[in-house]
């Protein structure tokens, strides 16, 4: 599949939302950041309150959170924690005015981070560079910066950030996924993949990183075996993952070893997926045009897929719906003495 299929076109809104899903380290290893510092109890009750909120007790969570503010201060996710109940609550003000409270009192940068996250890409950007002024080690805020500039488009200044924290806390998973994403767009792919890889080590149930990673492994560095590995291990996280579907059949069609009836496996893979993604029913089609010559089935595929209502007009779909499959459709049924669409003789 086309590298612009990625889950890449909903990343600046992915990204904003990281900003709020930063994973912490569980070590109190002494080079650890303090902001990543905490007791296991600490943590246990953390996790606990974000239940809580999850749940949709916004008062307990919060009520949980400002104790536990007080036994660990500098604890990043605690302080989030606090942050994002007062919002659940509808008291954006309040939690507006307790950063700014701390942020003023100019010796924990982490306040800045926490304020950036209430405000504006303009201003929140003026408040992570504050924060880096107060301490230039501060992962959260230079992750931060490449969040904002990420959904600015300025792709290299993202990456320069993102760079920037995984240099400081290699640990900070979210920031090798979003370099991952960012490498891709600057057509990084090698770095891309070694991002995508490092990160799936850590968070192997994230699918849609999978996903992109196979995506680049099979189209932009010619490595399909490799690809296929991961499109597999999708499916065995998710047999109903229609865009691992597509992607295995589409390595299975370009390997077509009939020792392994592979053009079969490709088949029922893409009729499973062609009722949810429009894809499935143009590769559909190829299959039974190229492969397995059966025109009367491959017609049917191309003239479903134009049929089809796609949410998704990426630039594969586009093209696919504007210029190939009609282009296959005209040749389909000049093959098969039918008069061309609109009843014009073939």
């Amino acid at each position: 599949m086309a590298a612009a299929h990625r889950t890449v076109g909903g990343m600046r809104a992915a990204l904003f939302l990281a900003l709020v899903c930063i994973v912490a380290c569980r070590s109190a290893d002494p080079v650890t950041p303090p902001s990543e510092r905490a007791t296991v109890d600490v943590i246990l009750r953390i996790q606990a309150a974000e239940r809580l909120l999850a749940q949709g007790d916004a008062e307990a969570a919060l009520a949980r959170l400002r104790e536990i503010v007080e036994l660990a201060p500098s604890y990043y996710v605690g302080l989030r924690a606090e942050q994002d109940a007062l919002l659940a609550l509808g008291r954006d003000e309040e939690a507006l005015e307790l950063a700014r409270t701390r942020a003023e009192r100019g010796a924990d940068p982490i306040a800045w981070v926490l304020l950036a996250r209430l405000q504006s890409d303009v201003d929140a950007e003026a408040s992570l560079e504050r924060a880096i002024d107060v301490d230039p080690q501060c992962h959260h805020a230079h992750y931060a910066l490449g969040v904002v500039a990420a959904r600015a488009a300025r792709y290299e200044d993202a990456e320069r950030s993102f760079s920037r924290a995984l240099d400081v806390w290699p640990r900070l998973h979210v920031a090798r996924r979003a370099r991952a994403e960012i490498r891709d767009q600057l057509a990084d792919f090698t770095g891309s993949a070694s991002d995508y890889e490092a990160y799936l080590d850590d968070e192997p149930w994230d699918q849609d990183a999978r996903y992109n990673l196979a995506s680049i492994l099979h189209r932009e560095l010619a490595r399909p075996a490799d690809a296929e590995r991961h499109y597999r291990l999708l499916l065995d996280q998710n047999p109903d993952n229609v865009v691992a579907m597509v992607g295995l059949a589409v390595r299975l069609m370009e390997r077509g070893d009939p020792g392994f009836d592979d053009f079969a496996v490709a088949e029922q893979l893409l009729q499973r997926a062609s009722n949810r993604e429009p894809t499935a029913l143009f590769d559909l089609g190829v299959l039974y045009q190229e492969k397995l010559d059966r025109p009367e089935l491959a017609l049917q595929s191309f003239e479903r897929f134009l049929a089809l209502e796609s949410p998704a007009q990426d630039v594969r779909t586009v093209a696919d719906r504007l210029f190939y499959a009609p282009l296959r459709i005209e040749s389909l049924r000049r093959e098969l003495g039918l008069p061309a669409e609109g009843g014009a003789p073939p």
